[in-house]
């Protein structure tokens, strides 16, 4: 896909996964192109905040870094969290300095543990409330959630492929695709199930 940072009347933009709004700023994220651009409302003037628009991992500064099928976004902040798909890692951004980092994961698989001892396997959804980053882990049909300050992941439900309502590791989900939170609730996309699941953050 050919990509240039213009003003134009229309924005062609494959597979575009992910819109949130901060102030006037809206963010998409681009499953086909391993960058991040955030998009002036007003103005229509499209730039590269992050990644160098090939397929791949480099944690760094701008275009130094790299992504492959980011999927996800939150914003808190400075900070932007992405949900780098085939990467199986979360990143952040700092927005004022465009400095991308890795904050867990990084081999696929399934595994609770801190930082990039953690596993995922294609993190599709990320959510973030003060201190907790909640994740959408799509293969691992899990909820996971990571405390920013010490990066710590944990499972906070699901893990067997199927549909059930339930408890914890009860509860079954079926490729959980998007997760946003607000107050005690935790609103998941249980994207082949059909569904919209709700997880009580205090149970």
């Amino acid at each position: 896909m050919q990509f240039s940072s213009q003003i134009t009347d229309v924005l062609r933009m494959d597979l575009a996964r992910g819109l949130i709004c901060r102030w006037f700023v809206l963010v998409l994220t681009m499953m086909l192109v391993g960058g991040l651009h955030p998009l002036a409302a007003n103005a229509q003037v499209v730039t590269t905040v992050a990644g160098d628009g090939t397929y791949g991992f480099a944690d760094g500064t701008g275009t130094a870094a790299q992504f492959k099928y980011p999927t996800g976004v939150a914003v808190q902040g400075d900070s932007l969290f992405v949900a780098d798909g085939s990467n199986d890692r979360i990143r952040m951004i700092i927005l004022s300095t465009r400095e991308v980092t890795t904050v867990a994961g990084g081999t696929e698989g399934f595994l609770d543990g801190t930082g990039t001892a953690a596993r995922f396997n294609f993190p599709a959804g990320v959510a973030v409330q003060g201190d907790s980053l909640f994740v959408a882990d799509l293969f691992n049909h899990r909820i996971r959630k990571i405390i920013l300050s010490t990066q710590e992941v944990t499972t906070v439900a699901g893990g067997t492929e199927g549909f059930l309502d339930g408890t914890g590791t009860a509860a079954r989900f079926d490729h959980p695709r998007g997760v946003a939170v607000q107050g005690d609730s935790l609103f998941v996309a249980d994207r082949d199930n059909n569904r919209i699941r709700k997880i009580i953050l205090s149970t």
